[in-house]
């Protein structure tokens, strides 16, 4: 368990994040939680032909109204974040891949 600062499109406030599960080559899941939100995360790799599929799901749950159009407003940057994850796990599963075992 972690505390900080989160953002979620314009929404900023204080926030926990807890791991619920961390298998690192297969899955990942973590709840991040506030006064205005809650939400969990997860990312699942699966090995293909040629690289990784990495599926992500996301449920983010706003208090209230306010929190609910702070989020809205900067949708696109939540967006942007989530996608740059995406490919920031896929490079590192398939750079594991690529190396040679010990």
């Amino acid at each position: 368990t972690r505390t900080g600062r989160a953002r979620f499109g314009l929404l900023r406030e204080q926030s926990r994040t807890e791991s619920l599960e961390a298998r690192p080559d297969t899955v990942f899941r973590m709840r991040v939680t506030g006064s205005g939100f809650h939400s969990e995360w997860s990312w699942r790799l699966e090995p293909v032909a040629g690289g990784t599929r990495v599926l992500h799901a996301g449920l983010l749950e706003p208090a209230d109204r306010w929190a609910a159009v702070l989020v809205r407003l900067g949708r696109a940057t939540l967006e942007a974040r989530v996608e740059a994850h995406l490919r920031a796990l896929k490079d590192r599963a398939e750079a594991v891949e690529r190396s040679p075992a010990p």
